[in-house]
């Protein structure tokens, strides 16, 4: 499946989903997979459901589609789907002109 960039409303919603999971800093010696590491880290810690709404907005698809793919087939959607919207730029700009995460 190929992701598409998220409009510009979608992008902040990406953002105020994922906003609390986000690190504070970009840190431009790790990779974009640690970067996405940390927050599915962070996510699976809190026990939110971040991940797979998430994944809904970035692909279209239903929870019921996306419960029926395999479990390596649902992990690479995010991580595309968080490289193809440019998440640690989205962050970064989200941050810098003061939008919440609520």
């Amino acid at each position: 499946m190929e992701l598409m960039p998220l409009s510009i409303r979608d992008a902040f919603s990406l953002y105020r989903m994922l906003a609390p999971h986000l690190p504070d800093k970009v840190d431009e010696n790790k990779t974009v997979l640690e970067y996405v590491g940390q927050i599915v880290k962070d996510i699976k810690e809190k026990k939110s459901d971040s991940f797979a709404n998430a994944l809904v907005l970035m692909t279209g698809l239903t929870t019921e589609e996306l419960i029926n793919m395999e479990g390596e087939d649902i992990i690479n959607l995010f991580i595309n789907g968080l490289v193809v919207n440019q998440i640690t730029s989205l962050g970064n700009f989200c941050r810098g002109i003061g939008l919440s995460n609520g």
